[in-house]
């Protein structure tokens, strides 16, 4: 597939990774988009929900390579801290934060405490606790930002990761989702020619849950 893009933004280098799934329930489509300041030295990692299938993102955990780590994680978060010594979770993304790769979090889906729906579809902003990380929050989710080396090759995606989302905006169940995956850099300001990125089928695997208690990464 090719794509020419000219005096548009940004240029798209598409990425769409299309996981086959053992069951029909799997129909929410979660996309991460990987922009890139190449001149800059800098990246931004956003993530987005499909509407009308579930509600919201409940867990990622994106694999990035070429950037430098750690990386600031800015998935949204709410906590109460006070002295002394009393720093405790309350709302969104505050379990097993991670900024190595794969980088992400998860929402509490064991507790149900501080549960936020609508992430990656609407905007928002939290308000349990004293402390937070992107307390407003866009439609089109900032999950992390960083740097890279400019000598070296661009940031993009590494092996499969993992997406979750709420069934919908009642309770803590949530689903696997079908991560599609874009790397977008400012396109020049002549006009290019590049090929996009081919379409990877990886039949017969299952994502891994990324809710607390699904694993030692990911537990509490």
């Amino acid at each position: 597939m090719r794509l020419t893009y000219c005096g548009a933004r940004w240029f798209v280098i598409a990425a769409a990774v299309i996981l086959t799934m053992t069951t029909t329930l799997q129909a929410a489509l979660v996309t991460y988009t990987l922009e890139i300041q190449p001149n800059a030295g800098t990246w931004q990692l956003f993530g987005e929900a499909s509407l009308g299938d579930n509600g919201g993102l409940a867990g990622v955990a994106v694999p990035l390579v070429n950037v430098d780590f750690p990386v600031d994680l800015q998935l949204p978060e709410g906590r109460l801290i006070q002295d002394p010594g009393i720093d405790v979770g309350t709302e969104a993304f505050f379990v097993n934060r991670d900024p190595m790769s794969p980088v992400g979090g998860a929402q509490d889906t064991i507790g149900g405490m501080g549960i936020v729906y609508g992430f990656g579809q609407t905007s928002g902003m939290l308000s349990i606790g004293n402390t937070f990380v992107q307390q407003n929050y866009d439609a089109k989710l900032l999950i992390a930002q960083g740097t890279f080396d400019k000598q070296g090759p661009l940031p993009s995606f590494g092996a499969i990761g993992a997406s979750n989302v709420f069934m919908d905006n009642t309770g803590a169940a949530t689903m696997d989702a079908n991560p599609n995956y874009v790397v977008a850099i400012p396109e020049p300001s002549s006009c290019l020619l590049m090929i996009a990125g081919a379409a990877v089928t990886f039949a017969g695997r299952r994502l891994r849950r990324v809710g607390p208690g699904a694993g030692r990464r990911l537990s509490r």
